[in-house]
């Protein structure tokens, strides 16, 4: 028994026949109305286009009939979530603009939670605007140093020495101001697998800074806004990029890395 078919040959790119149905608005070579991904044509004899119009069903239909939707997690304006649509996808996270968000470190110390079951209701993250974000920052005291010295001098180097002093004390904004922020405060249990001087988990809390399309755990949130802190006080992102490094004895992971280089760069208002 043979089924009707279409011979074609990979290796010059052709049908060695003609379509048996003659349409007259394209080549007689042509298949699947010259879109294989989307059309079906198993015989030759019409393709899924030629059924559809014959039975009057639109493209529009068949996608609305066909579409397969992704795991999606809608958040409203607070970082609540207000829609779920789920599948056996990987998590897709928007905002109620559409605005596709990601967390920061997906890779490594986010995953769980990048890829963790939600519930409507649940927080996903806490949402700091730019205005409350540049008065923390102004709060914890500018450097003022930096301006008046430039790179060189005693100024320059009294700035360093501020802002050495700083970073452990009120520009530590994960846990002098973030950590107020959540609702959960997970103590870190100061083993070897928990981060140096860090007095809480990662996972105590998630914050999105503005409009940024990042969602940063405690740690890299209060790397963010320890990179802005330094620019705004004068810094530049060569500087803080090797002061963080010293500062970890250049061990510092590139999430932490990506987390300052975003808030120094990141806009103004």
């Amino acid at each position: 028994m043979e089924m009707d078919l279409r011979q074609y040959d990979p290796a010059i790119g052709r049908w060695t026949g003609i379509d048996p149905v003659t349409h007259h608005s394209m080549s007689t070579y042509t298949a699947f109305d010259n879109n294989p991904v989307f059309w079906a044509d198993p015989s030759g004899a019409n393709s899924t286009a030629e059924w559809m119009k014959a039975n009057g069903i639109t493209q529009d239909d068949l996608i609305t009939i066909y579409q397969v939707p992704e795991d999606d997690v809608t958040v409203n304006s607070d970082g609540v979530i207000t829609d779920i649509v789920e599948n056996d996808k990987p998590n897709r996270y928007f905002d109620e603009n559409g605005n596709e968000l990601f967390f920061h470190d997906s890779a490594d110390v986010d995953k769980d939670y990048s890829n963790g079951d939600w519930s409507v209701g649940d927080r996903l993250y806490t949402q700091v605007t730019i205005a409350e974000m540049n008065q923390a920052i102004i709060d914890a005291g500018l450097i003022f140093e930096r301006y008046f010295g430039g790179a060189n001098g005693v100024n320059a180097f009294t700035a360093w020495i501020k802002a050495a002093y700083k970073s452990h004390n009120s520009y530590d904004f994960a846990e002098n101001w973030l950590i107020n922020l959540g609702e959960y405060k997970i103590n870190s249990d100061n083993s070897l697998v928990s981060r140096s001087r860090a007095s809480y988990t990662d996972d105590s809390g998630f914050f999105r800074f503005g409009n940024t399309n990042n969602i940063y755990n405690l740690y890299d949130g209060g790397n963010y806004m320890w990179g802005r802190a330094m620019r705004m006080s004068g810094f530049s992102y060569g500087e803080i990029r090797f002061g963080s490094q010293v500062n970890e004895a250049f061990t510092d992971t590139n999430a932490d890395q990506r987390a300052i280089k975003n808030g120094f760069n990141s806009k103004k208002k």
